[in-house]
């Protein structure tokens, strides 16, 4: 990774610094009280407890409010488009392609300087890290999960990619 991911409050307190200079806010709950609202933090809720899809044995992590019919939709297309018998690592691909979330792609309203940047998303996506990790182990106590920020690329920017380790994921019939 090019930089290091500030995935502590200290750090992250000390980028709400730098974003907003004049504020006289010290500390995390300070930025709160200062630059938030009730109403706007309600929708952050999807953000750090996000909804679940499971389909075709699969978990997805559903930011975008898809739904689990887009998932199985999308899923059972991925089926019909090629030949029976591609491999499980295919399979894992699909799978890993649903669950590559792009974090840019979360907000339509940027602030400009600091808010777009790499160094702004890593921040956000290490501080998400633990509370996905929790919502997984929460809603699928059977099953393994790993979250984990992946390199952050040219093409699309800091992603997190969610995947399930334990149980062992099989293709569905006709893969």
């Amino acid at each position: 990774m090019s930089r290091s991911v500030p995935t502590s409050v200290p750090e992250s307190v000390a980028l709400l610094r730098r974003v907003y200079p004049d504020s006289e806010a010290r500390t995390g709950p300070d930025h709160l009280a200062e630059l938030g609202s009730v109403i706007e933090a309600i929708p952050y809720r999807w953000l750090y407890w996000p909804e679940l899809v499971e389909s075709h044995g699969a978990v997805f992590v559903d930011l975008f409010g898809a739904g689990a019919a887009a998932f199985r939709e999308g899923l059972d297309a991925s089926v019909r488009r090629g030949p029976t018998g591609r491999s499980r690592t295919a399979w894992l691909a699909v799978v890993d392609s649903y669950n590559l979330i792009e974090l840019w792609q979360l907000f339509r309203r940027w602030r400009g300087g600091l808010d777009a940047s790499e160094e702004a998303l890593l921040a956000l996506g290490g501080l998400v890290l633990e509370p996905w990790r929790a919502r997984l182990n929460s809603a699928f106590p059977d099953r393994m999960f790993t979250v984990e920020i992946v390199p952050p690329d040219p093409e699309v920017g800091v992603c997190l990619q969610v995947r399930q380790t334990a149980p062992r994921l099989d293709p569905p019939a006709g893969w």
